[in-house]
């Protein structure tokens, strides 16, 4: 497969979103998700008024949620207690999200669960220690903890009612930076080495039931972070290296590995986030600056066995937190300030 990387910046449909209930910069966000072709939604916290301490956040920190139904148009919010929402995922048709009680060092975890794409959640259960992510396939599931073992690697508990109680699950995998669901009853797993404890050098391959595991080297490059399709493909935005970023697929039936994309620019780039749906993929890449990171948008889509890239200028360039992504092209970025950038 031949690669085409385009020069020139286009901007389709990105708009700004401001006010219309969305919070202002009192409030701090984690995970951005689009359950629904209508639907986004924001989850973090909200912090106290006035001079913030740590232990004032740490007391005071209020778990926030918002909610649009209209393509990001208007907000509305929902509290949940004490805490910070630091992670979610869609999974299916539900939507999973990690909240954070405690002082640092000091967490508890509370799972919840949405069947109705936001706008209703159960608390399912709760795990005395903090976890950063959740790996659920059916009611069979993993939770990655931020303690690590004495080996280095995350500390991972199991459950086997669908998240509702949690026990520790001992494992041999290496040290792992990054883990998340991979189609099917597959998991997937970033191994780092204790040289480079940052960036991935192998893959491991794991069944959610058995847990057997096969680990894979990655040859030609470390992966940053990595991104698992619809069809089992995994997509890999590589470790910077000579000023570059590139992106690698893996083939779910062969397990071969291909190189589809290539970024480089002036100034070094490093790897944020990657989302693809059949023939159209999106990159976000971001620069680093003296206070505040640039950020960069590439829109890849595959024609005739051929991707070709082009760089989408934003309206705003600086200062993202979270991203989301749809199947059909619309795509969220939260900005600081209230501000969210939405292509439809």
């Amino acid at each position: 497969m031949s690669l085409l990387l385009s020069c020139t910046m286009s901007n389709p449909a990105w708009r700004v979103v401001q006010g219309s209930g969305l919070v202002d910069s009192q409030d701090d966000f984690s995970a951005l998700l689009l359950p629904t072709s209508t639907t986004g939604l924001l989850l973090g916290s909200q912090w106290p008024a006035g001079p913030l301490t740590a232990q004032k956040v740490a007391a005071q920190e209020q778990a926030l949620i918002q909610r649009s139904v209209d393509h990001g148009n208007s907000w509305q919010a929902q509290q949940f207690g004490r805490g910070r929402f630091v992670w979610a995922q869609q999974v299916g048709p539900r939507t999973y999200a990690l909240k954070l009680v405690g002082a640092s060092g000091q967490e508890r975890s509370v799972i919840y669960r949405s069947d109705d794409a936001g706008a209703n959640w159960q608390e399912l259960g709760q795990v005395a220690e903090g976890l950063k992510s959740l790996l659920l396939v059916g009611d069979i599931g993993y939770a990655v903890g931020y303690r690590e073992n004495a080996n280095g690697s995350n500390v991972l508990f199991k459950t086997r009612d669908g998240g509702k109680t949690w026990r520790a699950f001992q494992h041999a995998l290496p040290r792992f930076v990054a883990a998340a669901p991979a189609g099917g009853n597959s998991l997937a797993f970033l191994l780092a080495s204790a040289e480079q404890p940052t960036d991935a050098d192998r893959l491991a391959l794991v069944d959610a039931t058995s847990f057997d595991t096969t680990i894979e080297p990655l040859r030609t490059f470390h992966a940053s972070t990595s991104f698992a399709d619809t069809a089992g493909n995994l997509w890999f935005l590589t470790a910077p290296e000579a000023g570059r970023v590139r992106l690698v697929a893996r083939d779910g039936v062969s397990g071969r590995y291909q190189e589809v994309g290539v970024f480089k620019q002036s100034e070094p780039l490093m790897a944020e986030a990657v989302y693809v749906s059949r023939a159209n993929a999106y990159v976000v890449l971001s620069s680093a600056k003296a206070y505040l990171n640039a950020y960069k948008f590439f829109h890849g889509r595959l024609v005739d066995g051929r991707w070709s890239w082009q760089e989408e200028a934003l309206p705003i360039d600086y200062t993202f937190g979270c991203y989301g992504f749809y199947p059909d092209g619309q795509c969220y970025i939260y900005a600081l300030a209230g501000r969210l950038l939405v292509r439809n």
